[in-house]
C-alpha cells in the first residue's frame, strides 16, 4: 500500500496534474525529507517524530509497528482507494508496550 502526498500551496490543494507529477518526482532532500510516496507495509517499524499525547505515552521517539489503515469505523483496509474517498483523518495502530488501563489490549489507536 502506498500513500501519496497531497501537497498544498498557501493552504490550497495543488490540482494541476503536471505540477503534482513534478512534486512527486522531487528528491526527498528537496522536500524537507518528506516523501511524495510513502509505502506502508503491515509489520513495518514506525516512530513518532513529535509529541502527540504525553499523558498516553505518545511522545517523540516512541517506537511502534504499523498494523493497518482504518478509513471508517466499519471499513477494511484496501490497497486501491479512489482519490475522492480518501479521508482527512487516518487512524494508525501502534503496538503499545507499556501498561495503560485505557488500552488493555496493548494496541493504541492514533489519529492524525
Amino acid at each position: 500500500m502506498v500513500c501519496v502526498s497531497q501537497d498544498t500551496c498557501k493552504g490550497n490543494p495543488i490540482e494541476d496534474p503536471r505540477l503534482i507529477k513534478k512534486l512527486l518526482e522531487l528528491s526527498d532532500s528537496k522536500t524537507e525529507h518528506l516523501p511524495g510516496l510513502l509505502p506502508l507495509v503491515p509489520g513495518m517499524p514506525v516512530i513518532l517524530t513529535q509529541n502527540i499525547a504525553i499523558e498516553l505515552g505518545l511522545i517523540n521517539g516512541m517506537n511502534g509497528i504499523f498494523r493497518q489503515l482504518v478509513y471508517e469505523e466499519d471499513s477494511v483496509s484496501t490497497d486501491v482507494i479512489p482519490v475522492k474517498n480518501i479521508p482527512k483523518k487516518i487512524r494508525i495502530i501502534f503496538d503499545y508496550r507499556r501498561k495503560n488501563p485505557i488500552f488493555p489490549t496493548k494496541l493504541l489507536p492514533f489519529q492524525e
